[in-house]
């Protein structure tokens, strides 16, 4: 007979990365920004250093503050997908420590939208459901490459790892 392959399932991320623009526009919106123009913003809460909003749909926006960006440093796209019984408390932990890694390594810029649970096209741990983060910030090329490391590393011990998935693109 012949071989009959299944075909490869989707990557994740694309679907998202596509309805912000990433993926094919020549010009590229910024989609904490279209999020923090739309006219759906309930609250704000104060989180760390930056300020999180929460608007429909259960998507929070996270902006630090800006400073001037070298001309090495490049704009940087993370994609996270949390595992879905994450707690929220759990939720800005993780955050928190990106956004301290990122700023302690030099980042600038650095905003977060966390989109909400949305279903995946595999289940991943045996979860078909995920917790979707999208981080942009201005970094140098050596403290992505870190980054990179670090979100890889395997976690000590029976715990589980609350990101379950990372993919980071220049914007």
């Amino acid at each position: 007979g012949h071989d009959v392959r299944r075909p490869h399932a989707p990557c994740p991320f694309r679907r998202l990365r596509r309805a912000h623009g990433a993926v094919s526009d020549r010009e590229r919106s910024d989609p904490v920004e279209d999020a923090v123009r739309s006219n759906d913003m309930r609250s704000t809460i104060a989180v760390g250093s930056g300020e999180r909003t929460a608007a429909a749909g259960s998507s929070h926006v996270v902006a630090v503050t800006s400073r001037a960006r070298s001309k090495k440093e490049k704009k940087y796209e993370t994609m996270l997908l949390l595992r879905p019984d994450i707690l929220e408390e759990e939720q800005d932990q993780e955050l928190a420590k990106l956004e301290a890694f990122l700023t302690k390594n030099g980042a600038t810029d650095f905003k977060c939208i966390v989109r909400g649970r949305q279903r995946i096209a595999y289940p991943i741990e045996g979860d078909w459901f995920g917790i979707y983060v999208l981080c942009t910030y201005n970094a140098m090329p050596t403290t992505v490459k870190t980054l990179e490391e670090q979100l890889s590393a395997p976690v000590a011990g029976n715990a589980k790892k609350n990101i379950v998935r990372q993919a980071t693109f220049k914007a």
